[in-house]
């Protein structure tokens, strides 16, 4: 099971071999505030319709991040929980733990490293995982789901003040134009 873990965990982690980011990907205005706080104190909640770019955008951050120097690519860890290799594992927080801790005995991540979990709805229990992880300074987490579902009864109660809800909405004009250029092999 082990092999299993660490196979899928580098298969969404790809910068852990190749801090290369791919071609192609447009910036989206919500970047510009989502770098600076990345690594912050409080958990960042991203919220949006399905299909409107939230995993992009983070695998973009972390990409981003690694190239900047902010971070080493051993201390990022991205996990979809929406990929068919964990979506066969129980969802709940012993899982999130599981993960967690396979990526620590394989990457050895330094102090404070980035948590990222995709569509994490999906988890039971998640929102006190996520607490502890930020209460005792484990990780700066960094959270995405869609809009109803990550606003639930347990977000509400259990991270309380100790979240920052940003939301990402379908391309702007701007990242449109963009987006269209790139595909035509321009640059504006």
């Amino acid at each position: 099971m082990k092999d299993r873990l660490r196979q899928t965990l580098q298969l969404t982690n790809p910068w852990w071999t190749d801090p290369t980011p791919p071609r192609g990907w447009i910036g989206r205005s919500l970047m510009t505030t989502l770098r600076p706080m990345a690594q912050g104190q409080l958990v960042i909640a991203i919220r949006g319709m399905r299909r409107v770019g939230k995993t992009t955008l983070l695998r973009q951050l972390a990409y981003d991040l690694i190239a900047a120097r902010r971070v080493a690519a051993r201390d990022v860890l991205f996990i979809d929980f929406e990929s068919p290799a964990i979506a066969t594992l129980p969802a709940n927080h012993e899982t999130l733990e599981l993960l967690f801790t396979q990526w620590v005995e394989t990457q050895a991540p330094g102090p404070r490293p980035l948590v990222i979990l995709d569509e994490i709805q999906n988890i039971d229990g998640w929102a006190r995982w996520v607490r502890e992880a930020q209460e005792t300074g484990r990780a700066a987490i960094i959270v995405t789901g869609s809009s109803s579902r990550l606003l639930d009864d347990e977000m509400a109660t259990v991270l309380t003040g100790r979240v920052l809800q940003l939301a990402l909405r379908p391309l702007l004009f701007e990242e449109f134009l963009a987006l269209a250029s790139a595909a035509r092999g321009e640059v504006i």
